[in-house]
């Protein structure tokens, strides 16, 4: 799983990607996250 997950953590890092993805999966496509206002947090410090 390793390769994927860096896969997709490379992905899902641009903010673009991400705040499109999260709209329309939470939010039914509604512009609720914005890009401008996401930064990047590193998810391995946070165990």
């Amino acid at each position: 799983m390793g390769k994927a997950d860096t896969i997709t953590k490379q992905f899902m890092s641009d903010n673009q990607i991400f705040a499109d993805a999260f709209n329309y999966f939470v939010y039914d496509g509604e512009q609720v996250i914005q890009p401008e206002q996401l930064h990047l947090l590193d998810s391995a410090a946070a165990d």
